[in-house]
C-alpha cells in the first residue's frame, strides 16, 4: 500500500511538472504570436502609409515635368518673378488680422 501511494505520489508529481511545463511553453507561444499580430499589423500600416507617399511622389514628379507648373510653383514658393514684376506678401498682413 505504501508503494502504491509513493508511486501514485511520484506520477501526479511528473504530471504536474509536465503539464506547468507545457503550459508554461503554450503561454509564451501565444505571446509570441500576439507579438508578431500586432507587429504584422503595424508594418501593414506603414507599408500601405509608403504605398500612398509613392504615388503621391510620383504625381509630384509628373507635375514637374512640366514646364509651366515648374514656373508657376517657383513663382509660388521661391518668389521668382519675372522683369517689371513685384511680389506683395498678404500672408503677414492676414495673420495680424486674425489675431
Amino acid at each position: 500500500m505504501v508503494k502504491y501511494r509513493r508511486r501514485l505520489l511520484v506520477y501526479v508529481a511528473m504530471i504536474l511538472l509536465i503539464g506547468s511545463f507545457l503550459a508554461f511553453s503554450c503561454f509564451n507561444t501565444w505571446k509570441q504570436i500576439y507579438a508578431n499580430k500586432k507587429t504584422k499589423q503595424e508594418l501593414s500600416k506603414k507599408y500601405n502609409d509608403l504605398l500612398e507617399s509613392e504615388e503621391n511622389l510620383e504625381g509630384q514628379v509628373v507635375k514637374l515635368q512640366d514646364t509651366e507648373y515648374v514656373l508657376k510653383y517657383a513663382r509660388e514658393k521661391y518668389y521668382f518673378v519675372k522683369p517689371g514684376e513685384y511680389i506683395i506678401d498678404l500672408a503677414e498682413d492676414e495673420e495680424k488680422e486674425d489675431n
